[in-house]
């Protein structure tokens, strides 16, 4: 089995190493296992609120704390992973990752999050756009990135600053 199926174990409570024998749809096994406890998934909320509070509406873990659906509530014994891409072009951008830490916070050991291809591109931004980094040379100049634009049509921070006007 996987790391993968071993998280998902490890996720419900299983706390020993099962023998694979049941076979699935694509191919691979899983365990036969008794299964106790309830893991909600969500995914690919991507900003849009909306979404995540139809979620809410039908899990069969997370339930709001009050009416005016500020907070969260983890049912009892229950877990929740986030499987990422929190945000993109979506209005609830950062109401939905404040919501997700503040669960997070309040159940450390029963709310996991996994990281997106979103997630990690927004990372890259506290040290691109750092004061130091938007001050070097070197980064003002590097005509490298982004790497799938033809170089004739590439343009660097310096040229971007000088075309308009921005020290």
């Amino acid at each position: 089995m996987g790391n993968i199926g071993t998280s998902l174990l490890s996720c419900l409570g299983v706390k020993r190493k099962v023998p694979d024998t049941k076979p699935t749809t694509q191919g691979g096994y899983l365990p036969d296992v008794k299964v106790t406890k309830k893991c909600g998934y969500l995914t690919d909320v991507e900003g849009n609120y909306e979404y995540f509070e139809r979620y809410v509406q039908i899990s069969k873990v997370l339930e709001w704390a009050n009416p005016e659906k500020t907070s969260l509530l983890l049912k009892d014994g229950a877990y929740f992973v986030f499987g990422g891409d929190s945000q993109d072009k979506g209005i609830g951008d950062i109401r939905f990752v404040k919501m997700m830490l503040a669960l997070k916070e309040k159940y450390p050991g029963r709310v996991f999050f996994i990281i997106g291809n979103r997630d990690a591109n927004k990372l890259r931004l506290t040290t691109e756009l750092s004061e130091e980094a938007l001050q070097s040379p070197k980064v003002k100049a590097d005509s490298t990135f982004p790497y799938w634009v033809a170089k004739d049509k590439v343009v660097t921070p310096e040229m971007y600053c000088k075309t308009n006007n921005v020290p």
